[in-house]
């Protein structure tokens, strides 16, 4: 899938990782047995870091933004590409998040969600929209209108622009929570 000899390795890990500089590609090892199809996604969504995010530029948005929304709007764009150049992975997808889903990876196990953020809602609309877990009324029209562009981002620029704005309603979604 990635069209290159990576390292896979598999670790203890929170979540599978593609380390753009070494090309190390980690699968997690769970107390539970991680389920084929959710292996296939954590694989695909991997290789498809190593083929389409630049290694370089990184460091300057780290001084803007904390790394994880570029990372989470970075997935909105690569999990798309892959799914567009190998459309049999797309089933994958969706019963890997569906397992998930149910093995609590989300961390959505007793949530309602209006308990999450501004930034987990955008991740888990791409995470888990096959499974069809929400909706455009789940959403606040500036949420949606955020998801929309979410769905036509094309290039790194983009995903640099879209997690500027999102970084933006994820500070003031904070100072409301503080105000309250």
């Amino acid at each position: 899938l990635a069209t290159e000899n990576l390292e896979i390795q598999f670790r203890r890990a929170d979540t599978a990782s593609f380390s753009l500089d070494d090309r190390i590609l980690t699968i997690p090892i769970y107390k539970k047995e991680l389920d084929s199809d959710a292996l296939d996604l954590f694989i695909a969504h991997e290789c498809s870091h190593a083929i389409h995010t630049p290694a370089k530029g990184w460091g300057k948005i780290q001084k803007k933004m904390p790394v994880d929304i570029v990372n989470i709007v970075e997935d909105a764009r690569i999990d798309k590409m892959i799914k567009n150049k190998y459309p049999g992975i797309v089933n994958n997808y969706k019963m890997g998040a569906k397992w998930l889903w149910k093995n609590n990876f989300f961390k959505n196990k007793g949530k309602k969600f209006s308990d999450y953020n501004i930034v987990d809602k955008f991740n888990l609309y791409f995470k888990t929209n096959e499974l069809n877990k929400f909706s455009e009324k789940d959403y606040t029209n500036q949420e949606f209108k955020l998801i929309t562009e979410g769905k036509n981002l094309k290039t790194w620029g983009d995903v640099v622009e879209l997690s500027e704005k999102l970084y933006k309603d994820f500070k003031i979604y904070m100072k409301q929570l503080d105000n309250l």
